[in-house]
């Protein structure tokens, strides 16, 4: 008798253990991107429609492949996929003025990812506040290979408040 009860609450603790894992790696997905509120934001209600949106078109235009074009060193250096371009990915923090310049080509995209090898890239500011043809824009994500800090990206990109911001902050393995 007693042996059946362990055997239940045996059953019941592992059930449960797995439960609060599954939980874990699903939160675990978020826990290393996170979004910095615009001025105008923080100045509205918290409960405002602009808070309770969802990261999922972010994480679909972020994450997962769509028509992109690569910048690196002032020059164009691919483009996959066909039709509009919805992701400009800067593999260098050289080429911002490159992209000024030429954002007229990229009025489609809805993200523009940066990615910044060092402290000292985030000490020249990216202004995005300028660019009339972006109309599409939605997303500016900073991808940084170091521990970054949220003052650090909020000092570096410049960006409307229609535009949101993420970043991560993460050594590579």
């Amino acid at each position: 008798m007693k042996n059946k009860s362990t055997l239940k609450f045996c059953t019941c603790l592992f059930v449960v253990f797995i439960y609060f894992l599954s939980i874990e790696s699903t939160v675990a997905q978020e826990k290393n991107i996170f979004e910095i509120s615009s001025k105008t934001e923080k100045q509205k209600k918290p409960n405002n429609k602009k808070n309770s949106k969802s990261r999922t078109e972010f994480y679909n235009l972020a994450l997962n492949l769509g028509t992109t074009v690569y910048i690196e060193n002032n020059l164009e250096k691919n483009v996959y996929g066909k039709g509009l371009i919805s992701k400009v990915t800067m593999i260098d923090t050289k080429s911002f003025e490159f992209f000024k310049s030429n954002e007229n080509k990229y009025k489609s995209a809805k993200i523009i990812i940066v990615e910044v090898n060092s402290i000292n890239e985030l000490k020249k500011s990216f202004d995005l506040t300028a660019l009339t043809e972006m109309s599409h824009l939605k997303y500016v994500f900073i991808k940084c290979s170091f521990k970054c800090q949220k003052k650090d990206i909020e000092n570096f990109v410049k960006v409307n408040p229609s535009v949101r911001v993420f970043y991560n902050a993460e050594k590579p393995s």
